[in-house]
């Protein structure tokens, strides 16, 4: 059944719609998900476990009008696929969700031409040129990602923050003025009928090109790269009332999409793996993908380094008990963002500097009691770093454990576990001096393995 209203596009599914639901779940347990309609189309696959009984009730929507809900406080959705991370920042609500998977698939932008395309050099040139056709980044995923592609030409230096403005100011001032906001179909055809140039995701590209003119289109991205959509997988924090339930689905979509079934659904709707790869012979050669700049530790910045800074910044603050650390949740972000970074040849690993605390409970017998509250508890992480090392692109995680007073303490093998997990080594050596040394050991071990 489809339910449209106010621009939200409902999509509830039956239990026929699914195929048939296993004779094991005699009470089934959903959770709504909200994202693109292209994604939603393809979740729809997604069977009902057999153990679980976790059934997804679909909501399809585009990600802007998804991100305004959130913002305004009306995200009711329990697990949301937006079209691009940069949507969590730029609207403000990144804090107010857990990144529960990075990315679940990606696309690239691509310019649309007929024939034969010049090659541009940057995003800028492209958007400058006002004959060029783009839809409104509100609703367009491929022309929000072109948009990210002006800002890593601004952050990198390619051009000036007053050219990229100039670019932009006259497309701002006339999308939906002077001629209505065109959709990539729609873009698609004029560009067949009349051959102008437009902007799209690469998924809209292949998808729409047999029927927008076939072989006739040809779309490649500027020769100093494209940004990419990357499609994460985020839980509001407003929907952690059920600590079991959502990452449980959240799991399951993750490792659903991963999976060679997964695989085959979302290649047959032209999007690519998160690292960017693609089996489709007619995808666009993309010479680089923009990732966001990272300002380097001993790098100057306004006249002092990024170390001093750093170094100034913590010496005004003051340690708060009853806090909380999640130490979890930070140890899988880290180990998923190397994944995402791999780089052959080179040493892929993630060094975890802690005492092994969690929480606010230090002095608890036992497992600390605020573990079973933390939004990735221990067995789940665990679980996370087994079934998601790859073999042919692996990360190790070297666990460092401090010592003090308020150090984990005798039989909390939490950070060992960890670094086991992923073929890493754990490291305990108080004096600086010998963890010093200790480190250095464990980091060319691992090298020398990679």
């Amino acid at each position: 059944m489809v339910v449209g209203a106010g621009g939200l596009l409902s999509v509830i599914q039956s239990d026929r719609d699914r195929g048939a639901v296993p004779d094991s779940c005699k009470e089934l347990r959903p959770v709504v998900v909200v994202t693109e309609q292209p994604m939603a189309e393809i979740l729809r696959n997604k069977p009902v476990d057999g153990q679980s009984c976790i059934q997804l009730e679909i909501v399809a929507e585009s990600s802007s009008q998804t991100a305004a809900r959130a913002e305004a406080g009306e995200l009711g959705e329990q697990l949301w696929i937006p079209d691009s991370t940069a949507r969590l920042s730029e609207s403000s609500i990144g804090s107010e969700v857990l990144i529960h998977t990075p990315s679940l698939a990606s696309s690239p932008a691509v310019v649309v031409g007929r024939d034969q395309v010049e090659v541009p050099e940057t995003w800028s040139e492209v958007l400058a040129d006002e004959s060029l056709l783009m839809s409104d980044p509100a609703v367009d995923a491929g022309a929000f990602a072109a948009l990210q592609g002006v800002a890593h030409d601004v952050d990198t230096g390619a051009v000036s923050e007053e050219s990229a403005v100039r670019a932009l100011t006259p497309r701002a001032t006339t999308q939906g003025v002077d001629s209505p906001v065109l959709l990539a179909p729609e873009l698609l055809a004029d560009v067949r009928d009349n051959g102008t140039r437009a902007v799209v995701s690469e998924r809209a590209f292949l998808t729409g090109r047999a029927k927008a003119g076939g072989d006739q289109l040809t779309a490649v991205t500027p020769a100093s790269g494209t940004a990419f959509l990357d499609f994460p997988l985020v839980i509001p924090w407003e929907s952690g009332d059920s600590t079991a339930l959502l990452p449980d689905a959240a799991d399951e979509v993750q490792g659903w999409l991963r999976s060679d079934d997964g695989q085959r659904v979302l290649a047959a709707a032209h999007y690519r793996t998160p690292q960017g790869e693609t089996p489709d012979p007619d995808a666009v050669t993309v010479p680089a993908r923009f990732q966001k700049p990272a300002t380097e530790i001993w790098e100057t910045v306004d006249g002092k380094t990024q170390r001093a800074t750093l170094r100034d910044n913590l010496s005004t603050r003051s340690p708060r008990s009853g806090g909380h650390t999640e130490l979890h949740q930070s140890t899988l972000a880290a180990f998923r963002y190397q994944q995402e970074n791999f780089k052959t040849g080179q040493l892929n690993a993630v060094v975890l500097i802690s005492d092994g605390e969690r929480g606010s409970s230090p002095n608890a017998a036992g497992p600390h009691e605020d573990d079973v509250d933390e939004s990735v508890p221990l067995d789940r992480l665990l679980k996370h770093l087994g079934s998601e090392q790859d073999p042919a692109r692996p990360v190790v995680i070297i666990t460092v454990e401090t010592s003090g007073e308020t150090g984990a303490g005798p039989g909390d093998d939490s950070l060992s576990r960890i670094s086991e997990a992923t073929g890493g080594s754990h490291l305990t050596d108080s004096s600086p001096a010998d963890l010093r040394a200790a480190l250095r050991d464990a980091v060319v071990a691992e090298a020398d393995v990679g």
